[in-house]
């Protein structure tokens, strides 16, 4: 069964035009991450990834940038938040004079008790102001 798991592992990441190293990498680290695992080896490797995460972040915005092709709003704001970038995606979400946004970003790394008031507000918002919930801008 590994053989098999390993085999579809080769093909998906060749299919996405990846090379068959990457996949061995992506296999092995599924395959050690699967295995009972120390929580401190689980925190470093968390870690890490938040590092490499962050950096990813910030070359996709600073590239945009210097190629005159800066990230729309929102744009900016889903990679932020896809690196737990939750500081930067607030300013960017006030950069772009989305206040609503920016509100709801902040509380994001709240306590989780949080969840259901934002929720409502965002209920809310999409009841107030319908389908120009984005201010008509549509980035």
């Amino acid at each position: 069964q590994a053989v098999g798991s390993y085999r579809d592992a080769c093909g998906r990441v060749s299919d996405r035009g990846g090379s068959r190293q990457q996949a061995v990498s992506i296999f092995s680290l599924l395959s050690a991450l699967s295995a009972e695992t120390s929580p401190e080896v689980l925190e470093t490797f968390s870690g890490w990834l938040q590092g490499e995460a962050s950096a990813v972040a910030n070359d996709i915005v600073q590239s945009a940038a210097k190629n005159g092709e800066a990230l729309g709003v929102l744009d900016e704001v889903f990679v932020r938040l896809s690196a737990k970038q939750l500081d930067e995606a607030c300013e960017a979400a006030l950069r772009g004079s989305r206040t609503e946004l920016a509100l709801l970003v902040a509380q994001a790394g709240e306590h989780t008790s949080l969840c259901v008031d934002m929720q409502r507000q965002v209920d809310w918002l999409q009841h107030r102001c319908g389908d120009a919930v984005d201010g008509g801008r549509g980035d």
